[in-house]
């Protein structure tokens, strides 16, 4: 009851007394005193809003430094930020725009805010190519798979050594919209920036495979089977591929071939 108020605002006076001893006082004071009240660790919200408050203790340039970083985990603080700091810098203004109008769902003007950054970073190529596809990438993963597409297509013209916008398009044209000549196009594109990658030589061995390429199917399994020579997948096809082979020989009782066939196909289920 009241007693307990007392000892709080007894405490409270005690702080104050402490503070004032070591020369802390007005805004300074109100801060410690409402960090020491702070129970739990601090939400973004409450840090955000903490920084934005006592602004000038901290000094403009640094609030200003940390609530733009702050942004990311807490985009609430959007209007808030625009309301406290000038955006003096063209770039950042139509950022914070494109990010403020994603948080309110509003993805039409995003891109608008968007294509305008992109526009600014267009001025200094290439130093700016990373940022630019960073960008587009970001509208990508906000736009409908049909749109996400291009998007990605479009990024890898400023950043072209990026392994998952390739991978991106690929699963576009193999799943949600499925194109098996766009597919095979960025799988050999994809390839050839990637030679060594697992992944896309077992998509590519697949994919020729389906198509009864066996030739094809073949030679990317091997290629496999030489950076991962215990690969399952790539055993499979091959095996598959030299049965394939042996049945079309017996078709013309090519009967020598075909004892070669079987016994290549049984040394892969030899090796371990």
């Amino acid at each position: 009851g009241s007693r307990g108020l007392g000892d709080v605002y007894k405490r409270q006076s005690q702080r104050r007394a402490v503070a004032h001893a070591r020369g802390i006082s007005g805004k300074d004071a109100d801060l410690l005193e409402t960090l020491i009240k702070q129970k739990a660790p601090l939400g973004d919200k409450v840090r955000f809003n903490l920084a934005l408050q006592y602004r000038d203790l901290f000094g403009s340039q640094a609030a200003q430094a940390y609530c733009l970083g702050a942004l990311e985990q807490y985009p609430d603080g959007y209007k808030d930020y625009l309301k406290h700091f000038p955006v003096t810098d063209g770039f950042e203004e139509h950022r914070l725009q494109a990010l403020l109008c994603e948080q309110g769902n509003n993805g039409y003007d995003a891109r608008y805010f968007w294509d305008r950054c992109i526009d600014i970073l267009k001025k200094d190529r290439p130093a700016n190519d990373r940022k630019i596809a960073l960008i587009l990438r970001h509208i990508a993963d906000h736009a409908s798979r049909a749109e996400a597409v291009k998007l990605l297509a479009e990024s890898l013209e400023f950043d072209p050594g990026d392994r998952p916008s390739y991978l991106g398009i690929l699963t576009v044209y193999e799943q949600d919209q499925p194109n098996p000549a766009k597919y095979e196009q960025w799988l050999a594109r994809s390839l050839q920036r990637f030679p060594a990658d697992t992944e896309l030589l077992v998509r590519a061995a697949k994919s020729s495979a389906n198509r009864k390429a066996f030739k094809k199917a073949a030679a990317y399994a091997k290629a496999l089977l030489k950076i991962d020579p215990v690969n399952t997948l790539a055993k499979q096809l091959l095996f598959a591929n030299h049965m394939a082979h042996a049945r079309r020989l017996l078709k013309t009782e090519k009967f020598h071939l075909v004892d070669k066939e079987i016994h290549a196909a049984e040394q892969l289920t030899v090796d371990k």
